[in-house]
């Protein structure tokens, strides 16, 4: 059983927005050395049009404080993206 962080949008996204968080979403995989796994957001929308997604966080090496710091980098970057996205 691992931990993971799980993201929603607070109002419904048009479909142009929704497209432009995926690219943005990509891009900020690409530019970052995910610990465990990178910034997942759905590619369609919940049926009230919310976007949301998931990362995983934790590797469960046996150094469960590398596992822990590593983990910690990681939420650092997605509130970083989450944060600029929102904007």
């Amino acid at each position: 059983m691992g931990v993971s962080l799980s993201y929603v949008s607070t109002q419904p996204l048009p479909a142009e927005e929704h497209r432009r968080l995926l690219d943005l979403a990509a891009e900020a995989n690409e530019a970052y050395d995910w610990w465990c796994e990178p910034i997942w957001i759905a590619d369609d929308p919940n049926d009230a049009g919310y976007a949301f997604g998931s990362t995983k966080l934790f590797c469960m090496i046996d150094d469960e404080h590398v596992d822990t710091y590593m983990a910690y980098l990681d939420v650092g970057e997605i509130v970083r993206f989450l944060s600029s996205a929102a904007k």
